[in-house]
């Protein structure tokens, strides 16, 4: 849940103040997106990773050196970014702009979003009641606004696994089938410029609400 201020489309866009629902205390809380520092990775290793692999969650072996050391050869370097909430690290987003072009709209760039996850402790899926609610709308309405500032007019492309793919029909990204890989088969999905503005729009109106 964006703050009315954030929702400028800023040219530089390092650090964001959001607000997050937290379930327990039944009210919106202040939260913060930054870019990944070495306590959040400390974060991910030592507290998510071991519940992820107890309840063997797709992204238990999350690898961010992968993004976080780009080689020469890349044409772009991932962006990765926190969100964060009392000091706890939240969410996870990794996202890598312009490399890729659209597929409902050939021959413009994409922001591709390599990787989107949550603290396990905030997945329905994994526990009785999430901590929090909101802090994937909160890092897709980032990388939104992340598209927009770097020219590419809102536009946002990615692969996802079955657990999320309930997540994106609520954002209605156009689903465009699946792709093979070498493991498995994952859901393209992609957002249009129409759809960013819509979901920028819900963002302001829980702005006046909360």
């Amino acid at each position: 849940m964006y703050t009315k201020s954030n929702l400028k489309y800023r040219d530089r866009i390092t650090v964001e103040d959001v607000k997050i629902f937290q379930n327990f205390q039944n009210k919106y809380v202040p939260a913060s997106i930054v870019p990944i520092s070495g306590d959040h990775i400390h974060d991910i290793e030592f507290n998510w990773k071991p519940q992820l692999r107890q309840e063997r969650a797709w992204d238990q072996e999350l690898e961010l050196s992968t993004y976080l050391h780009s080689s020469p050869d890349k044409q772009a370097k991932s962006e990765i970014y926190i969100l964060e909430c009392n000091w706890i690290t939240q969410g996870l987003l990794v996202f890598t702009p312009g490399i890729q072009l659209s597929r409902l709209e050939p021959n413009r760039g994409i922001l591709y979003l390599n990787w989107m996850s949550v603290a396990p402790w905030n997945r329905r899926y994994l526990t009785n009641i999430a901590e929090h609610k909101g802090v994937g709308t909160a890092l897709f309405t980032f990388a939104i606004l992340r598209s927009i500032n770097l020219g590419l007019e809102g536009r946002i492309g990615l692969h996802t696994v079955k657990n999320s793919e309930k997540f994106y029909d609520k954002l209605q990204l156009t689903d465009l089938g699946y792709d093979t890989f070498k493991t498995c088969k994952l859901k393209y999905l992609e957002l249009s410029p129409e759809k960013a503005e819509l979901i920028l729009l819900n963002s302001l109106l829980m702005w006046n609400l909360n």
